[in-house]
């Protein structure tokens, strides 16, 4: 989930490690920072007394936590999972794999899961979460760990070891998380499910979301096209008449350079009138989370597409963002194809 900044942390700045480390034992936390000087970033060794707490205020769990439609649409998707398991006469165990501040993990024991499992490796954020989880009333109903979902254990009947070192004393049929940044599987989410589906969850457990759909758009946009390169910038009062402009430096042809722009944006914020579409939406790829064939989602898997031109024109960007479905029992035909 924290896809605002990148860290590095010597030793590991995960709860297992933190609870082994002595109070005299030095931690080096390193934050990513651009250098104007050098014109590229770097890594920044913080102070002893550095505040994990900022950290955690400066990731994106608040706009995540503030953002309504987001939240209702999980909020169904697990009831929905949940009636289906409970009409199949099974004992509901919902699994929050990255629970951050413990929202999904509170909406399964809200809906009344019979047990609810939520997993946390960044210590100062499983703090946080136990917190809120408790202050909210569920601290007896919600098992919280602190480690990487990749090293929780789970028991099995067939198991002569004690119950105590284990995590989990069995499988999840529900597995609720948000393991998404803009690029929708960048936070190593395939690895996440994948391990989930081999190590942590039944056979047919539903997973909410089930899939995900990425794609891309060819546009013709002038605003587009000068998101990689300098430009004109005008300034001044528009009301008195004074203008100025401000010209970047002139460069000849061989001496051009651009570079490979990503911009995080929200296409609701850009206006219709500032692009136009050269291509229909093309499917890139197709996830299926529930892992229904049986088969673990590709790690590597490149694909190329055709579309349509709808229209002439330059081709100055392409747009691309991801859909995903939360309800398992409302997924269209199309998107059950394999692509």
């Amino acid at each position: 989930m924290f896809n605002s900044y990148q860290r590095y942390v010597e030793e590991d700045l995960n709860i297992e490690n933190s609870e082994k480390l002595q109070p005299q034992t030095n931690k080096h936390i390193f934050v990513q920072a651009f250098n104007p000087m050098l014109g590229k970033m770097e890594w920044k060794s913080q102070p002893e007394d550095y505040d994990y707490q900022q950290e955690v205020a400066r990731a994106a769990f608040a706009d995540m936590l503030h953002d309504s439609e987001r939240n209702q649409l999980y909020y169904q998707g697990l009831k929905s999972a949940i009636e289906k398991k409970r009409k199949e006469g099974e004992k509901v165990h919902v699994l929050d794999i990255g629970t951050g501040t413990g929202l999904l993990a509170m909406m399964g024991a809200k809906l009344g899961a019979d047990e609810v499992t939520a997993i946390e490796e960044f210590a100062p954020m499983y703090r946080c979460a136990k917190k809120i989880i408790e202050a909210n009333g569920f601290g007896d109903k919600i098992k919280l760990i602190g480690k990487r979902s990749t090293r929780v254990k789970v028991s099995s009947e067939n198991s002569k070891i004690e119950d105590e070192e284990f995590d989990m004393k069995e499988r999840a049929n529900i597995l609720v998380t948000e393991v998404f940044d803009t690029e929708l599987i960048g936070e190593a989410a395939i690895a996440t499910f994948n391990h989930a589906h081999k190590f942590l969850l039944t056979k047919d457990c539903i997973v909410v979301p089930s899939e995900g759909v990425m794609y891309a758009q060819v546009v013709n946009s002038d605003v587009a096209s000068k998101w990689n390169s300098l430009h004109t910038i005008c300034t001044g009062n528009g009301e008195l008449g004074t203008f100025s402009k401000l010209e970047p430096p002139s460069l000849s042809s061989d001496a051009e350079s651009y570079s490979l722009a990503l911009h995080d944006l929200q296409l609701s914020q850009l206006k219709p009138e500032l692009f136009k579409p050269i291509t229909d939406p093309i499917e890139v790829f197709h996830f299926d989370f529930n892992c229904r064939d049986g088969k673990p989602i590709p790690l590597r898997e490149q694909t190329i597409r055709q579309g349509a031109v709808l229209k002439s024109g330059q081709c100055d960007a392409i747009f691309m963002w991801w859909d995903i479905s939360m309800d398992l029992n409302q997924v269209s035909n199309r998107f059950r194809r394999k692509i």
